[in-house]
């Protein structure tokens, strides 16, 4: 029985050990899906000129005829 006890030591520090490498092996392949996925929608948003703010075109077709412009109210003057 001591021998057996003794093999659960060695098997619970080996499985330890080889969690502790699958986790950072998954963090770091994690992290790299994360960014190539932010790296392709960030590209595919300058290309169909979305932006975080809703400035961009939504792509949907509908607001075609809509100018984006600047204007300044000017008062009529009475005539005397």
């Amino acid at each position: 029985d001591e021998d057996e006890d003794e093999d659960e030591g060695e098997d619970k520090d080996e499985i330890e050990v080889k969690s502790k490498a699958l986790a950072e092996a998954s963090a770091s392949m994690a992290q790299r899906v994360y960014s190539e996925e932010s790296a392709q929608a960030g590209a595919a948003g300058a290309e169909t000129g979305d932006r975080q703010d809703g400035s961009g075109k939504d792509g949907g077709g509908k607001d075609d005829d809509v100018v984006d412009a600047e204007f300044e109210e000017v008062k009529e003057r009475k005539a005397d």
